[in-house]
């Protein structure tokens, strides 16, 4: 691995002249293919350091419905979230987990971007643990990564985005050109994604969806 980063060479363009090339010490190439591979070694590091952290009881997450089942942490990409029972213990744990993450990947973690968000009991720990984390607070639903959390999907205002997103990409198209060219398609990958999630199509949804053109006999027929 050590190799393979430092044997490449590249040059650099000062005042529109490469200059003569050079070993790479630190980093890789942008667009380098071994990129996304390092990164899964490092995420992983930090899984491994949760899991280790939660084995020992310095963590505790907290329990899925009505078994014994616990999660702690999840990971997407670059995003972390951690699941932690309230206790000021676990929360300053946590808070060193990702300290000596930090400091053994060289990586910096932007607490100032993170969010710390309660669940529907109230607990006064919330301002403690902002102080901890040194990150804001916020109180459910939010949206993450474009999808509402601890929103009821049996409401209006949870689908109204989801509508309003719809309704913007089929007034892009043309008529039924559209809807039966890439933006039918575009309209279908994501409607697959998100059905994952439905488990009842409201009626109001289908009293919407009459309202445009051709639409619901496109949802008709993506349903079965």
């Amino acid at each position: 691995m050590g190799w393979y980063i430092s044997s490449p060479s590249l040059s650099v363009l000062i005042n529109g002249s490469p200059t003569l090339e050079f070993l790479i010490e630190r980093g890789l190439r942008q667009g380098d293919p071994l990129s996304p591979f390092l990164f899964n070694i490092v995420a992983e590091a930090l899984n491994c350091l949760f899991q280790t952290a939660v084995e020992k009881g310095l963590m505790k997450g907290t329990t899925i419905g009505n078994n014994s089942d616990q999660i702690s942490h999840l990971q997407f990409t670059d995003d972390t979230i951690l699941f932690l029972e309230p206790k000021l213990k676990f929360i300053r744990a946590a808070k060193r987990v990702l300290r000596c993450f930090e400091l053994a990947s060289k990586l910096k973690i932007n607490f100032h971007k993170s969010c710390l968000v309660q669940d529907g009991k109230k607990n006064n720990l919330v301002n403690d643990a902002t102080e901890i984390f040194r990150c804001k607070k916020a109180c459910l639903p939010i949206s993450y990564l474009g999808l509402p959390l601890g929103a009821n999907p049996s409401s209006k205002a949870f689908w109204d985005p989801v509508l309003a997103q719809i309704e913007k990409r089929l007034h892009r198209g043309k008529g039924d050109s559209f809807l039966k060219g890439g933006g039918w398609l575009s309209l279908k990958r994501s409607y697959q994604i998100f059905r994952l999630t439905i488990y009842r199509f409201l009626g109001f949804l289908w009293v919407w969806l009459g309202r445009l053109k051709n639409c619901r006999e496109i949802f008709s027929g993506l349903m079965g």
